[in-house]
């Protein structure tokens, strides 16, 4: 999850800092990085997406090993 949540923060800080200046038009280097900011954003998705896919994938079948008791509660005075 911690490398999901660098991918998205690096790619959203990016983005965020290099649209003001190349859209303002104070730095034309600033649109090459817009792309760069993108995929990142886009892998810390996909990295997110397969974390949690894997984690309803491979999870523990705790409840069909333990037995159950259903009743209704009684109280004992």
């Amino acid at each position: 999850m911690f490398v999901g949540l660098a991918f998205v923060t690096l790619g959203c800080t990016l983005h965020a800092s290099c649209e003001v200046l190349a859209c303002q038009g104070y730095a034309a280097w600033a649109w090459s990085v817009l792309p760069i900011s993108a995929l990142s954003e886009l892998a810390g998705l996909t990295v997110y997406a397969v974390n949690i896919l894997g984690t309803f994938i491979l999870r523990p079948r705790h409840s069909q090993k333990q037995t159950m008791l259903v009743g209704v509660p009684v109280k004992i005075s």
